[in-house]
């Protein structure tokens, strides 16, 4: 072969980013949109404003000025008086229930012609579509799923009648970003019938993938081949013949191999390399920008959903956590529930997790984190037949040291987390590990390298399921956690797709990771232990994992925290007495009460809401009554057992102890009970005028004897600028500010408080200092460490009250905050 002597041809050096940059024209529209791919999407499309659809709506009333949000079950849509809608329209306010009436028919035309047709419908909103039966379909989400693949039922010419219910409320509530919009108003985009051009959004798919790996790829070889066809089929397509379509194809095959459009691509080297365990996933936040109300329609929005996708894609895997989510939708939903269980026996949805509610590990008690797998595994057990093997818990605030030790009683080995890739100071050493509670017990853990748990399916997501794991050396693989999140949702259509031209990708080029679906995640795990000797090769990590973020949230919400630790000392003080007196008379414990008492705390125990991190809605409107209810349901029940023991003894007055030890503590008692008690001799103290507090002590079992306090209590001022308190234990001396300068162990012969005065404490106990708070993101959640360099003393107390008696001395000291 000869070398030209004279070359006219006008070749270049390319340009990577150039060439990249260009490649978005092809796919997202803009101001070249009748020259590219987008034109080809539809082969016909009819709208609400056509005699083929007709659209009708009706506002839901609040009740009681709040939301209705009405089960299909329970509206009379034939007594409903519809108004007129069409395409522009916008519906609101904020949180607001609408329900549509369509009736539709699709051209005759198409039904021959059709490969898929489908229903656009685009309400920058939330919304589920029902058949004129009352069963739900499909959800739709603004912006991100607004395309209902009708199945081959629906296709038929003459009209249909279908339902659809809209929340004013995107996926992530109403902040968009920010605050809560109270007067946020949605607009109807779409309302249309398609014909789709499914070669073409097939190509879509096809392209997006390879450009997404000309994007992702290092540098190589790969990177270049995928950047090289992505333009081969750009310079190929011809926006005036349609029939381009099918030659772009044929070049992407060149990248993405056979098999992309079914799950045949899966079984090509079927199991021989896999980097990437892909499974789908939507985890929903029991409560967070949106209430608990609102929680129980994204349940059946997205479940629905999943359940469509598996039934359209066989290689499709979903896992859903929260059994309190579960018996939701068997409340709201029961047929819904029956599908999934049919899923259930084909590995397509699986429940997964053993907990009640996804929860916050760090500041409910220790029998509150076990009700949680109690509560869950049981669940799963009466519903299911089996608990599940996989603590699932992607999203919380930290890990307490206890969690492996729970799981191993509760009968899980194996745990999944996400949220530490969000620390902001050092970055979390392993992603495969095992992870051992202070008693020795240990759970296998696995954090998925992408760290996220709402991965959109592209190849990037897929490389960073492999590059990314940060001991890659001990196991080589990662689980790929894919689907929209947080606010529900879940995978789309489009993600299988994705993630089928990514596995045809490495069908074709072994330097590129295999992503596999098909296998659930206890077939994950499985692998990782045969992998790794059984774990025993894994590195190991103990006693608490600590989340470096959101250390806001142990102050936000006060009174929600408050009340969540007298709930549970009050269930504990509850369940004692309750089996006491249901083994010893015929007391019978209230089994159900108490059941239903734990639901509402470990409810309330969710990541977001008991740290404080919700909105003000779902704390003024649900978790302060819930948790109000649940203390005055305790109090009752902790009357009647008391009042069923007095009844039984015949006694006085009863004091129980429901602490593991002795203690000398003062009881208050009613005036009106007073009369009926010998209290000659004894030891009491006028509170108000209808209390009396008498000495118990619990060693002898009786009230305390004048005479015989053996520490009795005393209050002297000096200046009135200084008290010294002591009951012949401890000496305590208290400014008029409230700051205890000094408390003495007279026992001990030694002072408790450090008197070095530093920039920050000045040498003094109890005092009240504010810091400025102001952090980076996240106020509600969120402090920083600079936050502890500009702080004030709050140095204006108010005495109160000053009392003196051998049983109580007290001093009350008020602080105005601001």
């Amino acid at each position: 072969m000869s070398y030209d002597s004279i070359n006219l041809q006008p070749n270049f050096k390319p340009i990577d980013n150039l060439f990249l940059n260009r490649l978005r024209q092809f796919t997202d529209g803009g101001r070249y949109l009748s020259l590219n791919l987008p034109k080809f999407y539809d082969l016909e499309r009819v709208d609400s404003n056509t005699d083929a659809i007709d659209l009708k709506v009706w506002r839901v009333p609040d009740e009681n000025g709040k939301t209705a949000r009405p089960l299909f079950r329970d509206i009379k849509f034939d007594e409903i008086e519809w108004k007129n809608a069409k395409k522009g329209d916008n519906y609101g306010p904020s949180w607001k229930t609408f329900w549509f009436r369509i009736e539709w028919k699709i051209p005759e035309s198409w039904i021959s012609a059709a490969e898929e047709i489908d229903f656009d419908w685009d309400c920058s909103n939330e919304g589920l579509i029902y058949d004129s039966h009352g069963t739900p379909l499909q959800a739709f989400t603004g912006g991100e799923r607004t395309l209902f693949r009708l199945p081959k039922e629906f296709w038929k010419t003459e009209k249909q009648l279908f339902y659809l219910e809209i929340a004013c409320n995107g996926m992530f509530g109403n902040g968009d970003g920010g605050t809560p919009d109270p007067n946020r108003y949605f607009r109807l985009n779409r309302c249309d019938l398609v014909l789709p051009d499914v070669e073409a959004r097939r190509l879509f798919w096809d392209f997006w993938i390879i450009g997404d790996a000309a994007r992702e790829l290092g540098l190589g070889g790969s990177k270049y081949q995928a950047a090289l066809v992505a333009t081969e089929i750009m310079d190929t397509f011809d926006a005036n013949d349609r029939g381009s379509i099918a030659k772009c194809r044929k070049i992407a095959s060149k990248f993405l191999g056979a098999h992309i459009d079914s799950d045949e691509v899966f079984h090509v080297n079927p199991l021989n390399k896999i980097d990437v365990y892909g499974v789908g996933n939507c985890h929903i936040d029991t409560a967070w920008l949106w209430p608990f109300a609102e929680t129980r329609r994204k349940i059946v929005r997205s479940w629905t959903t999943q359940l469509k996708i598996a039934d359209e894609y066989p290689e499709y895997i979903f896992v859903a956590s929260q059994m309190q989510q579960f018996k939701w939708l068997k409340q709201d939903h029961p047929e819904i529930l029956k599908r999934i269980k049919k899923k259930f026996v084909t590995n397509q949805f699986l429940p997964i997790g053993g907990s009640w509610v996804e929860n916050d590990t760090n500041m409910p008690g220790g029998e509150s984190l076990i009700r949680q797998f109690l509560l869950g595994q049981r669940w799963l057990l009466d519903e299911f037949g089996a608990p599940s093997t996989v603590f699932w818990l992607p999203d919380t605030f930290g890990y307490s040291s206890q969690i492996p030790q729970i799981c191993q009683i509760s009968g899980i080995e194996k745990f999944l987390t996400q949220k530490l890739s969000w620390n902001n100071i050092n970055t979390f050493p392993l992603s495969t590990f095992n992870w051992k509670a202070i008693d020795g017990s240990q759970v296998l853990v696995h954090m998925p390298p992408a760290n996220t748990y709402t991965a959109s399916a592209n190849f990037g997501d897929v490389v960073r399921s492999q590059g990314q794991h940060k001991n890659l050396r001990d196991v080589p693989t990662g689980l790929l956690l894919y689907g929209h999140g947080d606010g529900g949702g879940g995978p789309t259509e489009e993600m299988l797709e994705k993630l089928r031209r990514c596995r045809g990708m490495a069908n074709t080029n072994a330097a590129i990771p295999s992503v596999h679906l098909g296998n659930t995640v206890e077939e994950f795990y499985d692998n990782v232990l045969e992998r790794s000797d059984n774990g025993r090769s894994l590195p190991t990590w103990t006693g608490e994992i600590y989340l470096e973020f959101h250390r806001g949230t142990y102050t936000t919400q006060a009174d929600v925290k408050k009340w969540m630790r007298f709930s549970e000392i009050k269930m504990h003080d509850l369940e004692l007495l309750a089996t006491l007196l249901s083994i010893t008379t015929a007391y019978k414990y209230p089994t159900k009460a108490i059941h239903d008492l734990w639901e509402d705390i470990a409810l309330c125990q969710f990541h977001d809401v008991l740290p404080g991190s919700c909105i003000g809605m779902v704390y003024y409107e649900e978790v302060k009554p819930m948790l109000t209810k649940v203390m005055k349901t305790l109090d009752e029940l902790l009357e009647d057992a008391l009042s069923y023991m007095e009844k039984e003894k015949r006694a006085e007055i009863v004091g129980i102890n429901t602490l593991p030890w002795d203690r000398t503590e003062l009881i208050s008692v009613p005036h009106r009970e007073i009369e009926s008690l010998n209290l000659d001799n004894r030891l009491l103290k006028i509170e108000d005028r209808d209390t009396i507090k008498l000495g118990f002590d619990t060693c002898t079992n009786s009230f305390i004897k004048k005479g015989g306090l053996k520490y009795p209590a005393s209050i002297k001022a000096v200046d009135n600028k200084e008290f010294i308190l002591t009951n012949g234990l401890l000496e305590a001396k208290i400014t008029a500010n409230g700051e205890v300068k000094s408390l003495y162990d007279l026992k001990a012969d030694r002072e408790i408080i450090d008197q070095t005065a530093t920039k920050q404490t000045g040498g003094v106990g109890n005092q009240f200092v504010l810091f400025d708070d102001e952090p980076l993101s996240f106020p509600a959640w969120d402090t920083e460490i600079y936050s502890l360099n500009k702080f004030s003393y709050l140095t204006k107390g108010e005495i109160l009250s000053v009392s003196s008696d051998p049983l109580e001395s007290k001093l009350v000291v008020k602080h105005k905050i601001s």
